[in-house]
């Protein structure tokens, strides 16, 4: 029709580019940790590495340890070799509570 100004419909246009992903975090509970050494490689293997092999990505990687005793305590062989264990490994900081 005369006059009426129709939209073009055949120009080409780009689909939208989704923001590049630029961090990553996660968190997983370790689900037997009397065995935690397979499973720690395995998100080693899987995760961390994949996330290391690129050099422009800073990567951090920490491990949080939580042990409550159920019964009366943590005898004190195991409060010795678990604290000079944890300093030789250079942990930036562990406590001990008794609660």
């Amino acid at each position: 029709t005369k006059g009426i100004n129709h939209p073009r419909t055949d120009i080409a246009t780009d689909p939208p580019v989704d923001p590049a992903k630029r961090r990553f975090s996660g968190t997983v509970a370790i689900r037997d940790p009397r065995r935690a050494i397979p499973e720690l490689n395995q998100i080693a293997q899987e995760v961390i590495a994949s996330l290391a092999a690129d050099s422009q990505v800073s990567l951090q990687v920490e491990v949080n340890i939580i042990a409550t005793h159920r019964g009366a305590g943590f005898d004190d062989t195991a409060v010795r070799n678990v604290s000079e264990n944890a300093r030789t490994l250079k942990f930036r900081d562990f406590d001990w509570d008794e609660e």
